[in-house]
């Protein structure tokens, strides 16, 4: 089967259920919980929505429902920097850390409170800050009286000539976001929420040792990827139909769109996604296994030294179940980390198929996260 029918097959299939609505935002009375172990406590306690279960595929479907259009234009290198602001925000711009790189390029909207956090939206894999669950959870978290900033991440958007790292570039993308928020609008801790592939960038900027300072309103990773040579196999597994069910059209889309970018770089031959990470594992004179163990998600939630809170599914579908058993393991043994696992949601769909409960989560993590103080990291 070509190329184009496996891509009108996908867009059968996210036209097949409804899609995103926006996050119900209600700001839980009472005053922040002092510790960090009363945090997740408080967390622990959010009520999951009533009346839905779902497969995680078809989570994942509501999650790009309607939107072929932008994910398809999103591959083009032509075309990607583009797409409207959302009403409320504004441009928000900043000149490229180094010559040879592209301006850092997103949308804001201020803090409405005088100490508000500010907190950083990434997007995932294939993905931009114009997507519609970039923009709910951006639009989520303003409408609870934060600031919120969705930006364009290495090799997506705006920035498509910036090759991706997996990681370690991208934590420190995020670490000047967020010099250059404070700079602006000193006083307010910054946070970070990432989905997916944007959910391994800010678990990396959650272990640097910088992240105190700048990330003091903590971290909030939606099935980030994780156990990367188990979901590197996943990913490229010449599965059939049978095996993988509508989860083959996932997989088509994805290395269609990885061929797109394969090609644009000016690469020949099958476009895996191992491929594409040994090129980068070259490009930095590393074997491949070394470069990925350097970016494992685990091994940088294990030196947060700020609230860092995991959401998943067991239901995942794309990123190994591994993954965020790794990380609760680091959990048991760093009390600043936190896994909340749920049987729905899929790989990343808790905003369409548990909409209250994951706006309830991010505004209570959000509301009470910076008052949580270094001293109390344990108690």
């Amino acid at each position: 089967m070509n190329g184009r029918l496996w891509i009108g097959l996908c867009g059968l299939l996210v036209t097949a259920c409804s899609g995103l609505r926006p996050l119900p935002v209600t700001v839980p009375p009472g005053p922040p919980p002092p510790t960090v172990a009363a945090l997740w406590a408080d967390l622990d306690a959010v009520p999951a929505d009533s009346g839905r279960s779902e497969s995680g595929f078809r989570s994942l479907v509501r999650l790009t429902q309607g939107e072929l259009r932008e994910r398809l234009r999103n591959q083009d290198p032509a075309r990607a920097c583009g797409g409207p602001v959302p009403p409320g925000f504004a441009p928000f711009e900043a000149p490229a850390p180094s010559p040879e790189r592209a301006p850092l390029a997103g949308y804001f909207r201020p803090p409405a409170s005088p100490d508000a956090p500010l907190v950083i939206v990434v997007h995932g894999l294939y993905d931009d800050k114009h997507v519609r669950y970039v923009q709910i959870l951006a639009r989520a978290l303003a409408d609870a009286g934060f600031g919120a900033l969705a930006v364009d991440m290495r090799w997506h958007g705006c920035r498509m000539a910036d090759l991706p790292s997996l990681g370690p570039a991208e934590a420190a993308d995020l670490g000047a976001w967020s010099d250059l928020l404070r700079a602006r609008y000193p006083g307010h801790p910054v946070g970070l929420v990432g989905v997916s592939l944007g959910g391994l960038a800010v678990l990396h900027a959650a272990g640097d040792p910088a992240a105190p300072e700048r990330f003091a309103a903590g971290v909030v990773a939606i099935s980030p990827a994780g156990a990367l040579e188990r979901t590197v196999r996943r990913l490229d597994d010449r599965n059939y139909l049978l095996d993988r069910g509508g989860w083959k059209g996932v997989d088509k889309f994805f290395h269609w769109a990885l061929r797109r970018r394969w090609l644009a770089l000016g690469q020949e031959g099958p476009a895996s996604f191992g491929g594409f990470l040994d090129f980068l594992a070259a490009r930095d004179g590393v074997p491949r296994a070394e470069w990925l163990a350097a970016r494992d998600p685990a091994a940088q939630a294990r030196r947060a030294q700020r609230p860092t809170l995991v959401l998943g599914s067991f239901r995942d579908g794309i990123v190994s179940e591994l993954a965020l058993a790794d990380l609760a393991a680091v959990a048991r043994d760093n009390p600043w980390v936190h896994v909340i696992e749920t049987a729905e949601g899929g790989h990343a769909g808790h905003l369409g198929t548990l909409p209250r409960f994951s706006g309830e989560l991010l505004v209570r993590f959000f509301r009470a996260s910076a008052e949580v103080e270094l001293r109390h990291g344990g108690g």
